[in-house]
């Protein structure tokens, strides 16, 4: 599965959050000590609790390792 990140993204800060919980319509993330709710729509398929995700313009997707120890 390939990442299907925007690579149109003109914003030099990396947003990363947390999955603290997720349901079936919902995600509960945590982006630098704040709770959000977003819709599972605005995250790629997949996303469990725990998932760290990066914001790519369009929607959340699953950080990979170089990204979390970038955005710390």
């Amino acid at each position: 599965m390939g990442n299907e990140a925007n690579t149109n993204v003109k914003c030099a800060t990396q947003r990363l959050g947390k999955v603290v919980a997720a349901d079936g319509k919902f995600l509960a993330i945590e982006v630098n000590g704040k709770a959000l709710t977003l819709p599972r729509e605005k995250a790629e398929a997949g996303i469990v609790a725990g998932d760290v995700l990066r914001w790519d313009g369009l929607k959340w997707v699953r950080a990979q390792h170089s990204d979390e120890a970038a955005g710390q």
